[in-house]
């Protein structure tokens, strides 16, 4: 997605969030996480253009993500290891 950079990835740690979205990184954005069955793992406001969260609790595998800002939204996948 050419709107956020998720870093690193693969990761087991820290998932890093930057926005390069202006829309999306000057708003409260909403971040939803889902697993590859699509519950519902994770959801937080973002705020600012660099968040980070702490996946080191998560199962291995693959998850999806939303972020969504006013018109806006990015949507990707990351690799939990």
């Amino acid at each position: 997605n050419n709107s956020v950079l998720i870093y690193p990835n693969p990761d087991n740690t820290i998932l890093n969030i930057h926005l390069l979205n202006s829309q999306l990184s000057t708003l409260h954005s909403q971040l939803i996480i889902t697993d590859v069955l699509g519950n519902e793992v994770y959801a937080e406001t973002l705020t600012g253009i660099d968040n980070g969260i702490s996946i080191a609790k998560w199962c291995e595998g693959v998850y999806f993500y939303e972020i969504i800002g006013g018109n806006e939204s990015a949507r990707g996948m990351f690799i939990k290891q």
